[in-house]
């Protein structure tokens, strides 16, 4: 974790991210990564944001910051998928690290499990979000090298690990990792959008293995 830290993240948080633009502040957008990175597979709007960090400013200044953190290849917010596109710009993001690795350097350093709960996440629970965050960092990864956009989805409790999107194509992915989740969520999600084709990793069929190595198809 220490070499993580002080070998990757630090030199791109001081360094590479100040060469892309000029950063006011540049303690509030490095304590925007290691907030936001703990937070990774998770929902959490720019307000929530704000009242973790010190000294923030506004949410345009969070959404500034978190994209310079995304071009700097290492923490992004995923909106949530609509058809409207105003609808989705506006929505809250899902935050999702670029390298799982990223995640768990950000946990050990604020000394939680998770963020948010007010205590000890458990060993099934943690693992939940760090195996769903790195679902999402390699759907990310493939979203750049393929072309194709990459989103997640809720509609009141009901809810779609990821949502992506390739011309016509659309396909919904839920992740089952370690917390009991039904299919409600996806259930919904493919009576909304008839003719998704839809993925379940970690199930019966789809290993998280199976699927890391890319050997199942994300499009039908």
């Amino acid at each position: 974790m220490n070499y993580m830290r002080e070998a990757i993240i630090e030199p791109t948080l001081t360094k590479d991210v100040l060469m892309i633009e000029d950063v006011r502040k540049p303690a509030v957008l490095a304590e925007l990564f290691y907030v936001g990175a703990a937070y990774s597979a998770r929902e959490i709007s720019y307000r929530k944001l704000l009242g973790q960090l010190d000294d923030a400013g506004n949410t345009d200044t969070i959404a500034n910051y978190l994209r310079l953190l995304g071009n700097a290849g290492v923490l992004t917010g995923l909106f949530k998928y609509d058809e409207k596109v105003l609808k989705v710009r506006g929505s809250s993001p899902r935050l999702i690290t670029y390298d799982p690795a990223l995640m768990t350097v950000a946990i050990g350093k604020n000394q939680v499990d998770l963020p948010g709960s007010g205590k000890p996440q458990s060993d099934s629970g943690l693992r939940g979000n760090v195996v769903e965050s790195a679902i999402g960092s390699y759907l990310l990864a493939r979203s750049q090298a393929e072309g194709f956009e990459l989103y997640w989805w809720r509609d009141g409790t009901k809810e779609v690990d990821y949502v992506i999107r390739k011309g016509p194509k659309r396909t919904a992915i839920e992740v089952k990792s370690g917390r009991i989740k039904g299919r409600g969520g996806l259930n919904a999600f493919l009576e909304l959008y008839p003719g998704t084709y839809a993925v379940v990793v970690g199930g019966a069929d789809v290993s998280v293995e199976d699927f890391l190595l890319g050997k199942i198809p994300l499009f039908q």
